[in-house]
């Protein structure tokens, strides 16, 4: 199967700036999109934002860390090495 990995944390900024809008938009045009049946699509964050309902085939992971800075190098980097 394949899995696509997609650092979405920009949709979970309460005051969006440009790089969150277009994140959300494309993720937005991505979800219209019908997977195939070997794809998935995992959506890493810190939390889980709420009013989004994903398509079939996409899934939350929350990946907690306890620091404020290095998330996307150290937390998600080791995610995805792991998996």
């Amino acid at each position: 199967m394949k899995t696509y990995g997609i650092d979405a944390n920009a949709l979970t900024k309460p005051n969006p700036t440009g790089v969150e809008r277009y994140v959300h938009s494309l993720l937005g045009a991505m979800m219209k999109t019908p997977l195939e049946i070997d794809e998935r699509v995992v959506l890493y964050v810190r939390s889980i934002p709420t009013g989004i309902d994903l398509p079939q085939g996409w899934s939350w992971k929350v990946l907690p860390f306890f620091l404020q800075k290095g998330w996307t190098h150290l937390r998600l980097g080791f995610e995805l090495l792991m998996h």
